[in-house]
């Protein structure tokens, strides 16, 4: 029984870890907009990522603006965005992923949002394509990790 015990305890915690695979795993750490505008910023929360979106104001300080969440559930990405706008009613909307790929499409919204986070070979460059309704209407960030 001790011997069961023990191996959980030291088995299982490798399978949270385990939840987050892939390229999904490249997106801890902060990462910069190229235009300046703003940053991301992820950290890994045992077997999902959370994430918050930052904008630069004109003075040089940063206000957050939108949390991000992404955990892996029954062999798909389920990637969660919630703005924090106090203008607006603030909505919450999930994308589920195609597979294990970082390629999304919002489950809850009546115009579909497709997001494809695309990383360089050495993952410190990181590609961001959003198609918001079915034609062409395609926006692209780019990010650095910062160091």
């Amino acid at each position: 029984m001790v011997k069961l015990i023990i191996l959980c305890i030291i088995v299982l915690p490798f399978f949270s870890i385990s939840q987050i695979r892939g390229k999904a795993r490249h997106l801890v750490g902060k990462w910069n907009y190229k235009e300046g505008s703003g940053f991301e910023v992820w950290s890994r929360n045992g077997d999902k990522l959370d994430g918050s979106g930052f904008r630069i104001l004109k003075f040089g300080d940063s206000v957050r603006v939108e949390s991000l969440n992404i955990s892996f559930i029954n062999g798909r990405y389920i990637y969660t965005y919630f703005p924090l706008d106090e203008k607006k009613q603030s909505k919450e909307i999930n994308f589920i992923s195609k597979g294990r790929k970082l390629q999304f499409l919002s489950t809850n919204l009546e115009t579909p949002i497709k997001m494809h986070y695309r990383f360089n070979l050495r993952k410190n460059k990181l590609k961001l394509y959003v198609t918001i309704g079915e034609v062409n209407n395609r926006g692209v960030l780019t990010l650095f990790k910062e160091k």
